[in-house]
């Protein structure tokens, strides 16, 4: 019964370490990311860009090329159809 107990407590600890060192780093390294694209300062940068953006689109005289032109109508009028109940 030691003998048992001792094997299971090594091999408990060495799933632990193998864990440790594998899938928790990279839980860890995710989450700081996210951490890092969700903070304060990092969204205004993201809302500065985005309506620098804006701005830089509305100066132009067509915003999409035609094939992006085709591709949108084609898109809403699938979204259309099955939004339709009759």
């Amino acid at each position: 019964m030691k003998i048992f107990l001792i094997k299971t407590s090594i091999i408990f600890f060495l799933i632990y370490l193998v864990f440790q060192l594998t899938i928790s780093t990279t839980i860890h390294n995710i989450q700081s990311k996210i951490d890092f694209i969700l903070s304060k300062p990092q969204q205004e940068i993201y809302k500065d860009k985005i309506l620098f953006e804006i701005k830089k689109a509305n100066e132009k005289e067509t915003i999409l090329s035609n094939e992006e032109r085709e591709i949108l109508i084609r898109f809403f009028k699938k979204i259309k159809k099955e939004l339709d109940f009759n």
